[in-house]
C-alpha cells in the first residue's frame, strides 16, 4: 500500500469524486448526501465528569437525571469512567471500525464530560492509530479548556481541531486560553469558539463573535438544548441570532473571512442542498464509557445491539440503518417542513430536540426552534453565497 501523508493541502483543497486517499479503496466525496459524504465521526465519551456543571449539558446531574426518567437503562450513567480493560478493547475496536466503514477521512471527537481529563487517553489512541497505519484520522476535541495549563499541548498529532466551549468565562481568561492555542499551529490547524446560549452567554454574543472573526477563530453558536420549551427563552435565542448574524454581515463588509465551510449555527449548514450531508443517524458512531455504542451523540438512551467487544462492520451497518437522520424527506418530519423555504439548511430540525421538548419524536410537531430557524436562515444562506463545499473542508 502506497504511504500517504497528510498535509495542510489536504485540509483546504477540494477534491472531486474519482480523487483517491490512498490505494485501498477510500475515495474522497463531494458533499451531496450521506451515501457520498466520505467522512465518518467516532464519538468518544470515556468519562461523565467535568470540571463544570454548565445548564445545557447532559454531563451535568440533573441533566442526567432528567434523561433517565425517559430512558429504557437505568444504568446509563452508572459506569462514570471507561474502564481500562474497556479501553484497550476500544483501541482494538477502532482499528476493525476503520477497515469496516471504508470511508476516506475520519473524525475522532472527543467529548465529555471534559475530554482533557482523560489526555493521556486521548494521545494513547492517536498513538495506536499510527501504530496500525490508519490514514486520514482527524483528531477533534470539545472542550472547556480549564485544564489547558496542565497539559502538554505538543503532543496532539497533525491535524488536530479545537472548539473551545466559551461556557460563562471572562472574556479575558478566553483570550488568553484561544493564545495558548494559537502557539502550536503545526497540529491544531482549527479552532472554534463555541457560544452556548445559556444566561450568561445570550447577550454577550455580539462581542464574543466579533472577538473570533478578527482573530481568525470560527464562531458557532448553540441553543441551550433542554429550552425548546420555553417560549420567552426561544425569542430572545432568536434576537441574538439576528445580533450574531449583524456582526458576521457587518464583518464580511469590512474585509474579514467569515469561515462558512462549518456550521454557524446549531447543526445548520446552509449550502447543504437538497439531499442532507448530516451525519446523524448515518456517519456517526459514539462509544460509551460502559463500551455500548450508539449512533446518535445526544440520544444518549438510545444504542445499537452492539459494543466494543462485537463485530466492528455489523456495527456500522446498524449504525448506518438507524432511524436518526436529520432529513426534511424523513418520515418524522412535519409536513409543513417538506416544502419550507428553510428545508435545504435546516432539514425539519434535530429530531432529538423534539423527543427533549415533546416527549417523542414525531411528524406530529415541528423542531421547537422553528420560529427561530426559520428567520435566520436566510441570512446564513446569504453569508454562504457562492460556497460549494467539499467533504473535508467540513
Amino acid at each position: 500500500m502506497k504511504e500517504y501523508k497528510m498535509s495542510w493541502k489536504d485540509i483546504v483543497t477540494p477534491r472531486d469524486s474519482k480523487h483517491k486517499l490512498n490505494e485501498d479503496g477510500r475515495k474522497m466525496s463531494p458533499l451531496k448526501n450521506y451515501k457520498t459524504f466520505s467522512l465518518f465521526w467516532t464519538m468518544f465519551y470515556m468519562n461523565w465528569e467535568c470540571t463544570r456543571s454548565c445548564t445545557d449539558c447532559f454531563a451535568a446531574k440533573d441533566k442526567q437525571a432528567k434523561i433517565l426518567e425517559t430512558a429504557n437503562d437505568n444504568n446509563l450513567f452508572k459506569t462514570r469512567r471507561m474502564s481500562d480493560e474497556n479501553f484497550e478493547q476500544m483501541m482494538k475496536f477502532l482499528v476493525d471500525a476503520y477497515y469496516a466503514h471504508n470511508f476516506a477521512y475520519s473524525v475522532y471527537v472527543f467529548m465529555g464530560g471534559e475530554p482533557l481529563l482523560e489526555y493521556d487517553r486521548i494521545i494513547k489512541i492517536t498513538e495506536n492509530s499510527k501504530k496500525h497505519n490508519l490514514k486520514g484520522i482527524y483528531t477533534h476535541l470539545q472542550t472547556n479548556l480549564d485544564l489547558i495549563d496542565e497539559i502538554d499541548l505538543t503532543k496532539l498529532p497533525f491535524p488536530t481541531l479545537v472548539s473551545f466551549n466559551a461556557t460563562d468565562l471572562p472574556f479575558e481568561e478566553i483570550d488568553r486560553r484561544c493564545k495558548i492555542l494559537s502557539k502550536y499551529p503545526s497540529t491544531i490547524v482549527n479552532i472554534d469558539l463555541n457560544m452556548t446560549c445559556y444566561e450568561s452567554n445570550l447577550e454577550r454574543v455580539p462581542k464574543l463573535a466579533e472577538y473570533a472573526v478578527k482573530n481568525g477563530y470560527n464562531p458557532i453558536i448553540y441553543r441551550n438544548q433542554f429550552m425548546g420549551n420555553d417560549e420567552n427563552y426561544v425569542e430572545r435565542f432568536k434576537e441574538a441570532l439576528h445580533k450574531y448574524c449583524d456582526v458576521l454581515e457587518r464583518l464580511k463588509n469590512e474585509g474579514y473571512r467569515i469561515n462558512t465551510k462549518k456550521q454557524m449555527v446549531d447543526f445548520l449548514l446552509p449550502h447543504a442542498g437538497e439531499d442532507t450531508v448530516h451525519i446523524c443517524g448515518r456517519n456517526m458512531m459514539t462509544i460509551f464509557p460502559d463500551g455500548s455504542l450508539g449512533s446518535c451523540v445526544r440520544a444518549l438512551e438510545h444504542r445499537i445491539d452492539n459494543n466494543i467487544y462485537g463485530d466492528a462492520k455489523k456495527a456500522i451497518e446498524q449504525i448506518r440503518e438507524y432511524d436518526y437522520l436529520i432529513s426534511f424527506k424523513s418520515d418524522h418530519t412535519h409536513e409543513e417542513c417538506k416544502t419550507c423555504d428553510a428545508r435545504f439548511t435546516c432539514h425539519g430540525g434535530c429530531n432529538y430536540d423534539k423527543f427533549v421538548t415533546y416527549g417523542e419524536i414525531s411528524n406530529k410537531h415541528k423542531s421547537p426552534w422553528c420560529k427561530a430557524y426559520k428567520e435566520i436562515v436566510p441570512r446564513l444562506e446569504k453569508l454562504s453565497e457562492g460556497y460549494t463545499p467539499n467533504c473535508i473542508e467540513w
